[in-house]
């Protein structure tokens, strides 16, 4: 377990790893306190054991400030700090979606080679090659089309918005709409990673240009499921970075 000083955009301060020691796969959980720990852990099991031939064995904690009780996952959450603090460094998000950002770099490292293992892994896990062409450039602006089930012919079809992250059960992408502070699913967009901005500015008043194109991908419903993280999808305001 790790802590964030700055809380996440609903609140959360807190997030969980845990790593598989043959295939280094991880899974990331965020919450609000501590005691939440042991739920975390429950429906850690339960995600892992529902899947086939899979049967957790031994649990290994990092005993709570005894780093060398647990170097893996120790360095795993430098790791995820890491590569947090550049993601929100080089884009217009606020500090308070570093929640969003983290899921994100689980999403990536599952996906990618390390000296660790031999293969990816996710295909260590679940035995299949993963696919990294889908990847983007985390928290640049998007034109994205919502699923929007009672669409009319001359409604706005697209929607100026931010790509904050993906999701494991389906193609679609997740994206911030800063307009009506929500996130959405879609497959439909269009990534906007080539801009650049001459000083980090609020996110809500970051502008980008109208893209008419948008990538012929097919619409998925707004069904979000998200096995590997825990979080809560409540609709307010961010909260701005206290300094």
């Amino acid at each position: 377990m790790s802590r964030i000083t700055t809380p996440s955009w609903n609140g959360q301060q807190y997030f969980i790893t845990f790593i598989d020691d043959y295939s280094c796969y991880g899974y990331l959980y965020l919450i609000h306190e501590k005691f939440q720990s042991l739920d975390v852990l429950k429906n850690f099991k339960a995600e892992v054991e529902n899947q086939p031939s899979k049967k957790i064995k031994v649990v290994k904690s990092d005993c709570g400030g005894t780093p060398s009780q647990n170097g893996a996952v120790e360095r795993r959450n430098r790791t995820l700090k890491d590569m947090v603090r550049s993601m929100i460094s080089h884009s217009t998000i606020l500090e308070s979606f570093w929640g969003e950002a983290i899921k994100t770099t689980v999403y990536i490292l599952n996906r990618v080679p390390s000296k660790t293992v031999a293969k990816t892994p996710y295909e260590l896990w679940t035995s299949k090659k993963p696919s990294i062409r889908h990847l983007h450039v985390w928290g640049c602006p998007a034109e994205a089309r919502p699923y929007k089930p009672n669409e009319k012919k001359l409604d706005s079809r697209t929607v100026s918005c931010y790509f904050v992250g993906y999701y494991e059960r389906s193609r679609g992408f997740k994206f911030y709409d800063p307009s009506t502070r929500s996130f959405f699913e879609t497959g439909n967009a269009k990534f906007i990673e080539d801009v650049e901005l001459s000083e980090r500015e609020p996110l809500r008043k970051v502008s980008v240009q109208p893209i008419i194109e948008i990538e012929d991908t097919p619409e998925i419903p707004l069904t979000v499921m998200e096995p590997v993280q825990v979080h809560e999808e409540v609709t307010q305001k961010p909260q701005e970075l206290q300094v």
